[in-house]
């Protein structure tokens, strides 16, 4: 599911970090990684999946910005309760 949206979304490639097999074939492939987890991802397994002497440039160039949920203050204990499920689809974010 999660690899059909990030392509909807503009993405040529998407590497779940679940699957350590795919993570290792990754290996100094990589320009950039977006991560947006909730939970610490592995973090040395990543790192070993980006190319040597990469910049970040990319989002800037690319127009490359982050997706929020915005939700009321006032349902703040509900967006709590869903990040804290997991089940927020992006970045939740508490308006006053």
């Amino acid at each position: 599911m999660k690899g059909r949206e990030i392509r909807g979304l503009g993405a040529e490639a998407f590497i779940s970090t679940h699957e350590p097999k795919a993570l290792r074939s990754a290996a100094g492939t990589l320009d950039l990684i977006l991560s947006t987890v909730f939970l610490s991802p592995d973090w040395p397994a990543l790192l070993r999946a980006l190319r040597p002497r990469g910049t970040l440039e990319f989002a800037a160039r690319e127009g490359i910005a982050a997706r929020v949920e915005v939700r009321p203050l006032a349902e703040a204990d509900a967006a709590l309760d869903v990040v804290r499920r997991g089940r927020a689809r992006y970045r939740v974010v508490l308006a006053a």
